[in-house]
């Protein structure tokens, strides 16, 4: 068999198929400026299905003195949907938009900010790029067997000792319960077993500090390890390159057994 004639078109096969099976999304923040100054205040990394909502301002040259603003918000890349498309005003330069994606991986908002004042209309463009993850929900009740009532504590999950959401609850009744969900993602995380705790901090008094005051859940979470799945996605390609190889092959054969000569 002479693979010479047939290499070009498996190496052309190959590097079709190879990226649709090993496709990584790197993101970055992108801007530039016209004299208009589009700043953004918001998650950028979320939740598939979990409503987010983005702060815009648009400021620059003109700033705070111009005499209109108006924000337009589209989608240019991903599956996702923001509210309002389309927004102006006369006396304020500050817009919120809220975006929903539905599906996982990257999502690319197009902000298209444009500011009236001195005879003339200044605009710019700001892309923002979200990842977004597959959720991975958590319940768990939180109980009051006093008689007293509690305010302000917080439930935090940790995830291999590391905290990763928090939620807070402002008052909790004596003698009462409140079921609360946590939406937090598996990605990032290295394969094997790690221990998922959810903790209680009754003295909530700073943002940023948790203490780790009664343990209500704790469980094991696995995560399965991606090396199979890449070997298993190789192995895959090269069978549909060898067959694609022994389908010219085969039809080369046939050409040369049907010439006179």
């Amino acid at each position: 068999m002479d693979l010479k004639r047939f290499l070009p078109m498996i190496l052309l096969t190959s590097l079709l198929l190879f990226p649709m099976m090993f496709s990584g999304v790197t993101t970055s923040q992108e801007y530039s400026s016209r004299g208009v100054d589009i700043q953004i205040t918001g998650e950028d990394e979320v939740f598939v299905d979990e409503d987010n909502i983005y702060e815009v301002t648009i400021g620059g040259d003109f700033g705070e003195d111009a005499e209109n603003w108006t924000l337009n918000a589209d989608v240019i890349e991903g599956e996702a949907a923001v509210a309002p498309r389309t927004q102006e005003s006369n006396t304020s330069n500050t817009f919120t938009v809220e975006m929903t994606a539905v599906e996982p991986g990257t999502v690319s908002i197009e902000f298209e900010g444009r500011c009236f004042g001195d005879n003339e209309t200044r605009q710019d463009v700001r892309i923002w790029e979200v990842n977004v993850l597959e959720v991975t929900q958590t319940s768990v009740v939180v109980n009051n067997p006093t008689d007293t009532d509690i305010e302000d504590l917080k439930v935090g999950l940790f995830v291999s000792g590391e905290l990763k959401r928090t939620m807070r609850i402002g008052r909790l009744e004596a003698n009462s319960e409140r079921e609360i969900q946590f939406n937090w993602s598996k990605e990032n995380l290295d394969s094997g077993e790690h221990k998922m705790e959810i903790w209680v901090d009754y003295g909530f008094v700073e943002e940023n500090d948790f203490n780790k005051d009664e343990l209500i859940l704790e469980k094991n979470v696995y995560i399965p390890d991606d090396t199979m799945h890449t070997i298993y996605s190789a192995l895959i390609v090269l069978l549909i390159v060898g067959i694609i190889a022994g389908f010219f092959y085969y039809q080369h054969k046939r050409k040369k057994r049907r010439r006179p000569w």
